[in-house]
């Protein structure tokens, strides 16, 4: 028999190839171009490069602090800045800086270390396109927290180390201008820092560092007003805190030099009137006792104030006889 050709039939079409997404390894995806091509989104288990973020914020604000705690003390006025009106008040400015610096890189340190051990633990979706989409889904308030008392913890550290160069400069060279030139010199630093801490904020929602803090209202207040224990203590945390600011501001104002010396010398003014008035008091006390004392003849002189003509008789009795 003859066979007879028979029309190719087309070729069944290849069945699609399946990214590497179905598989459980989902961090293969980007390995894998065709998936990149096609347009989907890569993803990635983000846990390493958070831990390394929330690692770093705790060790540069344990040295922060560390800094902060071991220049507490200010300098010696009478040493490096003698007889400037101004003494009282950069020796508060300096210790509510330190401190504060301090206590707030404390914060940093702790709310790292919560950030830490609640990734650790797990409990939600690790994985996303970068680690910045990671940490504002599920850890946004851990991240805000310590990038803002992290930053404004090292910003208070500025102010110490610019009241020591001032100091220095003022113990070496006596020179206002030249203290002025360093402090001017301390606040470019401290804006270029800003500006470089707006920049790398790119990648985040956050505009600024204004607007970081902003957000960290936001979710404190949302956090008070959402009930419980936490609430209670979150707004005690934050009134005490509020309350302490209001009094190292007052505390500042009273070395204010137009007010500081006005009321020293008002004290002086009153010791001085009040010592005056002592001394007055006792100016009649002494003048009597001087009188009395010219009044009282002394006993060895007393025979010779007798009149020539008297002489005593020598009895008891103390007749006297006239020749």
């Amino acid at each position: 028999c003859r066979l007879r050709a028979t029309p190719c039939s087309p070729p069944a079409p290849a069945a699609p190839r399946l990214c590497r997404q179905s598989l459980p390894a989902v961090h293969s995806i980007m390995t894998d171009p065709e998936c990149a091509v096609a347009g989907v989104q890569l993803v990635d288990d983000q846990t390493s490069h958070t831990l390394l973020l929330f690692l770093s914020f705790l060790l540069l604000s344990f040295v922060g602090g560390a800094i902060a705690i071991a220049g507490a003390m200010p300098p010696d006025p009478s040493v490096h800045w003698p007889g400037h009106s101004w003494i009282h008040f950069m020796k508060r400015l300096h210790v509510i800086f330190s401190i504060g610096c301090f206590l707030m890189n404390l914060c940093a340190c702790f709310f790292s270390v919560f950030a830490l051990h609640r990734t650790l633990a797990g409990g939600f979706d690790m994985r996303g396109r970068s680690a910045a989409e990671v940490l504002l889904r599920e850890l946004e308030y851990e991240y805000v927290a310590v990038s803002v008392y992290y930053f404004a913890g090292m910003m208070l550290l500025m102010g110490p180390v610019g009241i020591r160069c001032f100091c220095m400069v003022q113990q070496g060279l006596r020179s206002d201008t030249l203290a002025a030139a360093v402090m001017c010199l301390i606040v470019g630093v401290v804006l270029l820092i800003l500006s470089f801490f707006n920049a790398h904020l790119v990648h985040t929602p956050f505009a600024s560092f204004a607007h970081l803090c902003l957000r960290f209202i936001e979710l404190s207040l949302a956090r008070c007003f959402g009930g419980g224990k936490p609430a209670v203590t979150l707004l005690l945390a934050w009134t005490c805190q509020c309350v302490s600011v209001v009094l190292a501001v007052c505390s500042l104002i009273e070395t204010v030099p137009w007010l500081y010396y006005r009321e020293l010398y008002a004290e002086e003014s009153a010791h001085a009137d009040s010592d005056a008035a002592a001394a007055a008091a006792a100016l009649p006390s002494s003048a009597e006792q001087m009188q009395r004392q010219q009044l009282q003849p002394s006993q060895p002189g007393a025979a010779a104030a007798r009149p020539a003509g008297v002489c005593g008789s020598g009895s008891s009795s103390g007749r006297v006889s006239w020749e």
